[in-house]
């Protein structure tokens, strides 16, 4: 899968440096105080000044542009201060400056007169392709600033006889094409049965995908998905707006919890210790029994992925960053050629999460009570949430624990399958071939993270996720199954 433009020299240049020979007007993005500056004198009124700002994510963009996210403190007068996220777009021309200005002035517009601590909402630099504005205003998503309304939500959730927001707070803010918030709720309403919860959740969209996952999640209570087979909850769906592309859910309890618990399993059996029947071990079964139950879904109409689908999103990630970085994009691409050519498709289809890492499961008191984000939901092979846990499992202990991490990551791993098939082959041994696409999976979603640490010039997560790659082969043949 090497990208016809991947032919470089090696060198030793982070990727920042990579980026900033493509698109001169990022070193000046990067640079806190030059960036602060700027933002002071156009978009700040002349009561405020900024008292210091952070360079948040980044984000290479397949237009050849970088996104950005500052957070900024503000200060108003001796006695108030404030903290912001301003939004940066660094453009590859002035071409492209003027679309994406075309595409942000718009929902500017809509927002009316700029209001303290803003004099405008949207600034552009005079000598360079660089534009600033303020959150919520984001042209991946236009209709954020629907879903931070409250009364617009109050009228939502009335509709279905909830409760009324008192507050909304940002939970995570995608780096392109979707936001999560959350809303507290207030006074007296029901959704559903029973008291009604006291926080919802809402996702707002960059496009009509929502209403796809609003569907399913409907659908799974119904009786037809995860949800009819497994005391793991899915969240209840409560309303997908159209017109806001904002999808409503219940916000079920519980935390991603499993980097935390990494850390307790090392400090108990010390460097190199393997996982036991603690809780670190029981929550990962637990992740594999649940797995087990989405994949027993039937009867729900998602779109179906294959091997190919897979290929080509990757193919796409390395012919962005192979113009840029193309020392890497080869590196990258040549990990993973030969397991592609020699792959087969499933012969059944299962109903994947399409998205299964240990960020997706919620922990309540050391159990795992929920999984969300189902917006990839489709039919495929079940090698492809198995892989790709597996690949997130290695990225999170192996950061955790460094050198130490693989007698515990081998053990998880086995923990982790032998509660998949608890579930679907009665504690059976693991097919060969499923084995072999588990581990062509675990490779494919390594690959992917290291191609989009290029994108977001994370070097160190880069190198963290080559180190995997290159000890991908039969990862899963280790494993005592």
């Amino acid at each position: 899968m090497t990208p016809s433009s991947s032919s470089s020299a090696h060198g030793t240049a982070t990727l920042a440096q990579g980026l900033e020979r493509r698109l001169p007007g990022l070193s000046r993005a990067l640079d806190v105080e030059a960036a602060g500056d700027w933002l002071a004198h156009t978009l700040l009124d002349s009561d405020s000044h900024v008292a210091g700002v952070d360079v948040g994510s980044l984000w290479y963009r397949a237009d050849g542009s970088c996104s950005l996210r500052y957070q900024v403190s503000i200060d108003r007068t001796a006695l108030s201060s404030r903290r912001e996220t301003v939004l940066g777009r660094v453009c590859s021309g002035p071409d492209a400056s003027k679309r994406y200005l075309a595409a942000t002035l718009p929902i500017a517009d809509a927002k009316g007169p700029a209001s303290p601590p803003w004099r405008q909402w949207v600034a552009v630099s005079a000598d360079s392709p660089f534009v600033l504005h303020p959150f919520p205003i984001d042209a991946d998503v236009p209709t954020l600033g629907r879903a931070l309304d409250l009364g617009r939500v109050e009228r939502l959730l009335k509709h279905r006889g909830g409760r009324s927001p008192r507050s909304v707070a940002v939970v995570r803010h995608n780096r392109t094409g979707s936001c999560v918030v959350r809303y507290d709720l207030s006074g007296p309403g029901q959704l559903g049965p029973g008291a009604g919860p006291r926080a919802v959740f809402g996702k707002v969209y960059g496009d009509d995908s929502g209403g796809a996952a609003y569907h399913f999640l409907r659908s799974t209570r119904a009786g037809q998905g995860a949800g009819a087979r497994s005391r793991v909850r899915t969240p209840l769906p409560i309303h997908y707006d159209a017109a806001s592309r904002l999808l409503l859910t219940e916000a079920l309890p519980g935390t991603s919890t499993l980097p935390g618990l990494v850390k307790a399993e090392l400090a108990r059996s010390g460097a190199g210790g393997q996982a036991g029947s603690g809780s670190l071990a029981d929550l990962v079964t637990e992740c594999g029994r649940a797995l087990a139950a989405v994949h027993a879904g039937v009867d729900v109409q998602v779109p179906r992925r294959s091997l190919r689908d897979v290929a080509a999103d990757l193919r796409s990630e390395l012919d962005i960053v192979g113009a840029v970085w193309p020392e890497q994009a080869e590196h990258v691409g040549s990990l993973v050629d030969e397991k592609l050519r020699d792959a087969l498709e499933p012969p059944t289809s299962v109903l994947c999460h399409g998205d299964f890492t240990p960020s997706q499961v919620l922990v309540t008191d050391g159990a795992l009570t929920g999984i969300v984000d189902f917006d990839t939901v489709c039919w495929g092979d079940p090698a492809l949430d198995l892989g790709r846990y597996l690949a997130h499992l290695d990225l999170v202990t192996t950061k955790v624990a460094g050198p130490h991490a693989e007698p515990l990551t081998t053990a998880l791993a086995g923990t982790f399958i032998d509660g998949y098939l608890d579930v679907t082959a009665g504690s059976r041994p693991l097919d060969r071939t499923l084995r072999r696409r588990i581990d062509l999976y675990r490779s494919l979603s390594l690959a992917r993270t290291a191609l989009h640490a290029c994108r977001q010039l994370k070097d160190d997560r880069l190198n963290l996720a080559l180190l995997l790659l290159r000890t991908a082969d039969h990862r899963t043949e280790r494993v005592d199954l």
